[in-house]
């Protein structure tokens, strides 16, 4: 049965998602180093299914903003996993697929950037779909900390004292809502489609703090 595969290695716990072409789907969570449980999870995950890799028809993964290693892993991971199937790969928005998963109004996602920085995007969901109206961004925290409070506010767990005033949620992007997110895009679950969704490359919305070391 053809089959689309997903996999959101981000966050803590990560996840991993199959939508089957009759409509059902299927999802694991897992932690532990991620490249050795990705493989683990995902057998497990067709085996569940009822599903063989040879049914996989696209692969869709989380792309950030996030964990540099979560994201550097899991686009990797779907990189070689479509060319081993001879499939094609996307990725979709890590903020987007945690805003879908509130199935209405507005939300900021706020994650910790480190360097007294944050990562911050807006969007509001409407009739299922979500609409960005800030795109994900590095800034200050002092530059959102005037946000209404009635606004839901998403953010990972080193934020939640910090924001404390909003009444902040847990920010959990998972691979479900990835591919939900991809067939709404035009994905399909014979693999057609694709070619309107990202690149599976990380979005890192900044230079790397470490540079090559100089020779004298």
């Amino acid at each position: 049965m053809k089959s689309l595969l997903a996999f959101e290695l981000s966050p803590d716990p990560c996840t991993i998602a199959l939508a089957r072409e009759d409509g059902q789907s299927f999802q694991r969570s897992f932690q532990g180093e991620r490249g050795r449980a990705l493989i683990h999870e995902m057998h497990a995950l067709l085996e569940e299914a009822g599903v063989a890799r040879e049914q996989i028809c696209g692969i869709v993964v989380g792309i950030g903003p996030g964990s540099y290693t979560g994201l550097r892993i899991g686009c990797t991971a779907a990189r070689s996993l479509s060319f081993g199937l001879g499939v094609p790969c996307a990725g979709v928005s890590s903020f987007r697929a945690a805003i879908a998963a509130t199935h209405q109004g507005l939300t900021h996602v706020v994650l910790d950037a480190y360097r007294g920085e944050v990562y911050h995007g807006t969007g509001q969901v409407e009739q299922g779909d979500v609409r960005m109206l800030q795109e994900a961004r590095v800034c200050q925290l002092e530059e959102i900390q005037n946000l209404d409070k009635a606004e839901r506010v998403l953010c990972d767990a080193r934020l939640m004292q910090a924001l404390a005033d909003y009444s902040p949620q847990l920010y959990q992007p998972k691979a479900e809502h990835l591919l939900q997110l991809a067939l709404q895009s035009g994905a399909h679950y014979d693999g057609q489609g694709f070619d309107h969704l990202d690149e599976a490359e990380p979005l890192y919305l900044r230079a790397a703090a470490f540079r090559p070391e100089t020779r004298k």
